[in-house]
């Protein structure tokens, strides 16, 4: 199944600056492909989310990350992500703070966090309010450094037979033995009430769609928290049941919410682009992801905040890739992947990334 299915939605839309601020890439070759993304789809850039923390598979992430700002056409950006340790026990004694300063030294615009995805937690047990975080969030909050965090998965993930088929397909259905997501939500207040400069992204909407009320007292109670519209799908279906009452969450949150795709994960493509703006700018009916939506309208000015405004106000600009400290990089990643089950991809991989370095005369 595609995650995102094909769309009806596509149709000619009126030009606004936009910030991708949730793409995923895996090869460099690959991830090239995402140049077609920005010139087909009218993107201005976009911001690399890392996941080296997730599996082996993304282990060369973030010095892929920083040649793609070289490479790739329009402001790109990158939240760097934290290595898995080489046994789950290990998670509890990795120097974090040490782990992001060398991203944001290297040219990384931000931190991605991936910890309380139910299967990253079960299996390194580090809760986002446990002291071996404190110091790296300490340094985040003074240096207005942003953090992407991916908490929890839809409640319906825990559902058993009833939860939908991404989630059979990709491993993402949870019994008792997973955090309940309950536990999620307190985690992220203990860390947010603790650094109240500290600036986090809740990446798909913090997987409250469904519990709008509940969305609107958070976001009232921490002015540094911040949510993204990233599919989940199951958020459009919420959207689309009531189309009016988030309309008027969008124009009282417009400065909080941030556009973003999960773009790379699932492969480079458009169409979800187009279907999210659809969804957005009109309330025209329309299919997409497999499903029936309604659009929900918002006024431009809202338009121009998400797409744009809310993740540079943030950011701001991308920073440049110091490749020495790239080089570094790229030979920790290596010795890595020489330890890895994927090693033959890995090594592919980081050939290409050295091959790079050598035309940008960094001589390893």
């Amino acid at each position: 199944m595609d995650y995102f299915g094909k769309s009806d939605a596509l149709t000619e839309h009126k030009y606004y600056p936009i910030i991708d601020a949730h793409i995923h890439i895996r090869t460099l070759k690959r991830a090239l492909n995402q140049n077609d993304v920005l010139k087909q789809s009218g993107l201005r850039g976009m911001c690399i989310q890392c996941l080296p923390r997730l599996s082996d598979e993304f282990l060369t992430n973030n010095v892929n990350s920083m040649l793609l700002k070289l490479l790739l056409q329009g402001e790109i950006y990158s939240f760097g992500g934290f290595y898995r340790p080489e046994v789950p026990a290990g998670a509890q004694t990795q120097n974090y703070l040490q782990e992001a300063e060398q991203l944001i030294e290297m040219g990384c615009d931000g931190i991605k966090m991936y910890d309380a995805k139910p299967l990253v937690r079960k299996e390194l047990q580090m809760p986002l309010d446990c002291e071996a975080f404190e110091p790296m969030y300490r340094y985040l909050e003074k240096e207005g450094i942003p953090i992407m965090n991916h908490v929890g998965d839809p409640a319906n993930f825990w559902d058993g037979d009833n939860a939908p088929e991404i989630a059979k397909q990709y491993g993402w259905t949870y019994d008792r033995s997973y955090i309940h997501p309950e536990n999620y939500f307190k985690e992220v207040s203990v860390v947010l009430a603790r650094h109240p400069d500290l600036k986090m992204i809740l990446a798909h909407f913090f997987f409250l769609s469904v519990d709008r009320p509940r969305l609107e007292a958070f976001l009232d109670r921490f002015d540094n928290a911040y949510i993204d519209i990233t599919p989940g799908t199951e958020m459009y279906i919420d959207f689309t049941n009531e189309p009016q009452q988030w309309n008027e969450f969008f124009a009282k949150y417009q400065d909080r919410i941030i556009f973003g795709t999960d773009n790379g994960f699932f492969g480079e493509k458009c169409y979800e682009i187009d279907a999210m703006r659809t969804f957005l700018e009109g309330e025209r009916a329309f299919d997409a992801w497999e499903m029936h939506i309604r659009g929900i309208g918002l006024d431009e000015s809202v338009l121009r905040k998400i797409y744009y405004d809310n993740f540079k106000g943030i950011v701001h600009e991308p920073k440049i890739p110091d490749l020495a400290r790239v080089a570094k990089e790229y030979k920790q990643a290596l010795e890595k992947a020489l330890k890895s089950q994927l090693k033959d991809d890995l090594i592919e991989d980081l050939n290409d990334a050295r091959d790079v370095l050598a035309r940008l005369g960094v001589n390893l």
